[in-house]
């Protein structure tokens, strides 16, 4: 994770609001075309959009990537008294060799201890399930089982 930061260490980061202008959107469209056209959010619709990601609750915030001018990543996150809550990671099909996605949450994961938050929730983990593998590689991690918080083994 090291390597990947200091290959991603020239991107522009910055905390916005939510998309509601949809300038966004975009990359989310072409996101979901060529990553998930065997998903539940294929086809991607404006409207599918609003609903998940650009009409938040009042807590929602974007973290931007940018190379140059050029916007190459997007993690929707929610804010909560204990930490920050991952909601949605979207990229450049054309980044993907620079796991855009990973560094994004380790990006997040800082900004949540910088604002001494100890958590990064990285949302649900189905343990079948090949595109949420991922998570598995940010340790320590926990899950929620039976009402406890337990780590995950």
């Amino acid at each position: 994770m090291k390597r990947l930061l200091k290959n991603t260490h020239h991107w522009t980061l910055s905390i916005e609001a939510p998309d509601s202008e949809l300038a966004q959107y975009p990359l989310y469209e072409r996101y979901i075309n060529e990553r998930h056209a065997d998903g539940d959010m294929y086809p991607p619709s404006l409207d599918t959009y609003r609903e998940f990601l650009a009409d938040g609750l009042g807590n929602s915030r974007c973290l931007t990537a940018r190379d140059g001018e050029k916007l190459i990543g997007v993690l929707v996150f929610d804010m909560f008294d204990d930490g920050l809550s991952s909601v949605y990671c979207f990229y450049d099909p054309d980044y993907e060799r620079l796991s855009p996605g990973t560094a994004l949450i380790i990006r997040l994961s800082q900004l949540a201890a910088s604002l001494n938050y100890e958590y990064n929730y990285l949302g649900y983990f189905v343990s079948d399930c090949r595109k949420m593998s991922y998570k598995k590689r940010f340790q320590p991690l926990e899950v929620l089982r039976n009402n406890a918080w337990q780590p995950l083994i």
